[in-house]
């Protein structure tokens, strides 16, 4: 039997592989291959959010509201957290190690040497969507959008685009426009397009690209629906919303006011999709029943452990802004032990200012850095180099684990993990094995 994370690697490590830039990447090559392989991203089916921020959970709350309303739902979304079946959810449960095995082995037969991981893997999305007679498949991008594989689909319902900042510079660009240029990419005739509302000049700037990229290829674009933030319960945030022309108050089990806006182009985008399907009047049972389903782990978690745990998958500084300005409704966790790990290709300097800048003052009690393990971690040292800039106490870690015996020397002072998604399990697990 096949061992799909041996095929994975193997493909990971593959030199011919076409790496995403304007020279080296071909998606109508991908095209081609998919045609090839016998597999479809043809259809209106398909729902394309692409976003610096907030694309997976906009795109699984559209999954819930979707489902609500008696769809069947796929939704692909990435990275993971423990294992690869994570990142395909159909009827909103993710697959396990065993499906995902399965599937890997359908695809198998037609991966030639030029194939990447993610190519791949998206390709597995399209193929088992459709065999599995989805109505509505809801792509999350990996990187950008205009060189995307996810960008094969031609002829979207419709597409979404969250907010915008600065992150992968090197492979989308270094200025705000050149990046939001990228993500505009989604944008398809005909398709309308939801794009986020503006909240500073960096975005309004970064949705102009977007308006004026979305007028030249005949996309309509369209505006969330309102959303307004009444209050919060404890447990989630209470909204005012309105959809489908009429008002409703809705409980949000995501924590950040962020989340309320990605909540707006979500309930935007579910409502163009289900524009012309019988059954949209019942929206005030829908929209219960769809906060209700949602469910987006490593954003702004808290663990029930000892010490508690705030976990957010937090990696470029448009996230770390809005991380710490969502520490304001945290108030009782603060101040608290920051575990910070960070990937190389990050900008650490201006990860740790937004999120210093932008947290209540003394939100941290002091900085734990450590090395996120694999070739692309940041060894912690590096971090602390910037860390220690803030004049909070720093100390170093060699991995998560130890980041976390420091974190429970300070307990019962909470503790919040960020900077990557790529040890949200591990501390997750270290978490949960230590109450």
């Amino acid at each position: 039997m096949t061992d799909p994370l041996a095929l994975l690697a193997d493909l990971e490590k593959n030199p011919g592989a076409r790496k995403y830039t304007d020279a080296g990447y071909d998606l109508e090559g991908y095209r081609a291959w998919l045609r090839k392989a016998n597999v479809s991203a043809d259809g209106a089916r398909w729902i394309h959010v692409a976003g610096t921020k907030g694309k997976g959970s906009t795109a699984a709350m559209t999954e819930a509201l979707l489902r609500s309303f008696g769809l069947r739902t796929g939704l692909y979304t990435s990275p993971h957290i423990d294992q690869y079946g994570e990142r395909y959810r159909i009827d909103g449960t993710a697959w396990t190690r065993e499906r995902f095995r399965e599937a890997v082995q359908r695809i198998e037969p037609h991966i030639d040497s030029g194939r990447t991981v993610f190519e791949v893997l998206t390709a597995i999305a399209f193929r088992e969507f459709a065999a599995a007679n989805v109505d509505a498949g809801i792509l999350e991008t990996g990187l950008g959008g205009r060189l995307d594989c996810t960008n094969a689909i031609a002829e979207p319902a419709v597409c979404a685009i969250t907010s915008i900042g600065m992150d992968h510079t090197a492979i989308l660009g270094d200025t705000i426009e050149r990046i939001a240029s990228e993500k505009a990419g989604i944008a398809k005739p005909g398709s309308p397009l939801v794009v986020f509302d503006a909240t500073d000049a960096d975005s309004e700037r970064a949705r102009a690209v977007i308006v004026e990229h979305a007028a030249r290829t005949g996309a309509p674009v369209c505006e969330p629906c309102g959303v307004k933030v009444a209050g919060h319960d404890g447990r989630a945030q209470i909204l005012d919303i309105e959809w489908m022309g009429e008002r409703h108050t809705v409980r949000l089990p995501l924590a950040g006011e962020f989340q309320a806006r990605n909540f707006g182009i979500a309930l935007r985008v579910a409502e163009i999709f289900l524009a012309d399907r019988a059954g949209s009047t019942k929206s005030a049972d829908a929209l219960q029943e769809a906060m209700a389903l949602v469910h987006w782990p490593g954003r702004l978690e808290v663990v029930d452990s000892d010490p508690p745990l705030l976990i957010d998958a937090a990696h470029c500084p448009l996230s770390a802004k809005a991380l710490g300005g969502s520490l304001h409704e945290f108030g009782g966790m603060l101040p608290a032990t920051l575990l910070w790990g960070m990937q190389r290709d990050k900008d650490h300097r201006a990860f740790l200012a937004s999120l210093t800048e932008s947290a209540p003052k003394n939100a941290f009690h002091r900085v734990v850095c450590y090395t996120v393990p694999g070739s692309r971690g940041t060894p912690g040292e590096e971090l602390a180099a910037v860390a220690r800039g803030t004049g909070l106490p720093v100390a170093v870690a060699d991995g998560p684990a130890a980041a976390w015996r420091l974190a429970r020397e300070d307990s019962p002072r909470p503790a919040i993990a960020c900077g990557t998604v790529y040890t949200i399990g591990e501390f997750r697990k270290l978490a949960r094995g230590a109450g």
